[in-house]
């Protein structure tokens, strides 16, 4: 006698006669249908297994990433040209790949301006030209201080 189906349908087999269950009501089936039954519901809970496996592995993979992609990105330009991401300094490199991840994730990029328009650093040129190459969206914010009277 084979063995009982393990999975979805439920069904079972005696003397020689196999059934298959749907909501409640067994069904008479060949040989070759039931077999059938069977391998597909142990093949749908190894699929379904597989599929929330990569699930958390991508989660945590996504978590440990180092990634801080959670809300929007902003990118600090000082005076002397240097960079910074909150209170850490990053090269261009880093800068624009922690934009184009922050926008993979929908959020939105700044770039925030702590010198006078009128005395750009150098530097300031090289991030927007970065980002613009790859295509990374993002908005320009002033971070100076406003004048009296604007």
């Amino acid at each position: 006698m084979p063995p009982r189906p393990g999975g979805i349908p439920p069904g079972r087999s005696r003397g020689g006669r196999y059934y298959v269950s749907s909501r409640g009501r067994l069904t008479e089936v060949s040989l070759e249908v039931w077999e059938y039954s069977r391998v597909h519901g142990r093949v749908t809970w190894a699929v379904s297994l597989f599929g929330v496996l990569g699930l958390a592995v991508l989660m945590l993979a996504n978590r440990s990433s180092g990634v801080h992609a959670a809300g929007p990105l902003t990118i600090r330009v000082t005076p002397e040209g240097t960079f910074h991401i909150g209170e850490e300094q990053v090269t261009v490199a880093e800068a624009v790949a922690r934009a184009e991840a922050t926008r993979a994730h929908l959020q939105n990029v700044y770039v925030r301006r702590d010198y006078p328009r009128e005395e750009a650093p150098p530097e300031a040129v090289t991030i927007f030209e970065a980002l613009l190459a790859r295509g990374v969206l993002f908005q320009a914010v002033d971070g100076t201080p406003a004048e009296p009277g604007r």
